[in-house]
């Protein structure tokens, strides 16, 4: 089980020291090293995995399966056999993916 707890807490000094501590000079330090274009963020590529053990745990069931499918690198397409797979990723991203076995 994991658990995650966030809390919000004020911190007096940096309420008191806000106005130094952010005013346009500092920020400009602190920024004077970044570049002016954030980096493009990729989205990582749709993909088949086939080969050794998969077993995809999807809806609580831990069978076996030739194959599966993302899209985008997160969401489970499809899961069976690697003719299925392929049939479901054509359908949705025709060319659009990469098989690593």
């Amino acid at each position: 089980m994991i658990t995650c707890v966030f809390a919000h807490v004020q911190n007096p000094v940096v309420t008191l020291l806000k106005k130094d501590l952010f005013g346009p000079e500092n920020l400009a330090l602190m920024t004077a090293g970044l570049p002016e274009k954030k980096t493009e963020v990729l989205q990582p590529a749709s993909v088949i995995f086939t080969g050794g053990i998969i077993r995809p745990m999807i809806d609580g069931k831990a069978e076996m399966v030739e194959a599966i499918g993302f899209a985008e690198g997160q969401k489970v397409v499809a899961t069976g056999s690697l003719s299925l797979v392929i049939a479901e990723m054509d359908a949705n991203f025709k060319d659009e993916y990469t098989i690593r076995y």
